[in-house]
């Protein structure tokens, strides 16, 4: 019988030390899908801007109508639907070009303000995780979006500089505007090298 308590007492305290580092590991498993998820919606929406004359898609359902995503992924932190980031893209892909602005989604953002393991675009809070067309584009580069101002999240610095002449120099991000729409660019970018 004491065999048995001092059994029992030992496995309780191994499951007490256990618990922690099994949900840490819980934890970055979901960071890890939430990484997969948002950048494969990313990849669509960057993949519906090439075939369809660099318009933005209207929803996520789109995407999966269309067959640019495999299914509508829900935010594996929170277990519910991904918040989606409107905003706007210079019609027939010109910076300010004649044809104005073309609205749509440019990205989803998870609604969970928690702060997460892992620190992603130098960013350790799971809403501000970026999964916005603007990371395939900077790959593949160039190409002005704009979205709504005064949405409190600030810009995320200056317009990136093109592949030739002098490129922009970043400046920092701010809230609220006075214009309708303030330029984005991904996170981290910086301005451009100048060209020949």
């Amino acid at each position: 019988m004491v065999a048995l308590l001092v059994a029992m007492a030992v496995t309780a305290v191994w499951m007490g030390a256990a618990l922690p580092a099994w949900r840490q590991q819980v934890q970055r498993e979901k960071e890890a899908e939430l990484i997969f998820r948002g950048e494969a919606i990313a990849r669509a929406i960057y993949l519906y801007r090439q075939k369809n004359g660099q318009s933005l898609p209207p929803n996520l359902d789109t995407l999966v109508n269309q067959r640019f995503l495999r299914r509508k992924y829900l935010d594996p932190i929170t277990g519910k639907d991904f918040l989606p980031v409107a905003g706007a893209t210079a019609a027939g892909g010109s910076t300010f070009g004649g044809g104005g602005l073309q609205g749509g989604i440019i990205g989803v953002r998870s609604t969970s303000n928690e702060t997460s393991i892992r620190i992603y675009n130098n960013q350790q809070t799971y809403s501000q995780w970026a999964f916005d067309f603007t990371l395939e584009q900077q790959r593949a580069g160039g190409g002005a979006v704009f979205m709504p101002s005064g949405d409190g999240r600030g810009g995320g610095g200056g317009r990136q500089g093109g592949g030739r002449g002098t490129g922009g120099g970043g400046r920092g991000g701010r809230g609220a505007t006075d214009g309708p729409f303030e330029p984005i660019t991904p996170p981290g970018a910086r301005g451009g090298r100048g060209g020949v």
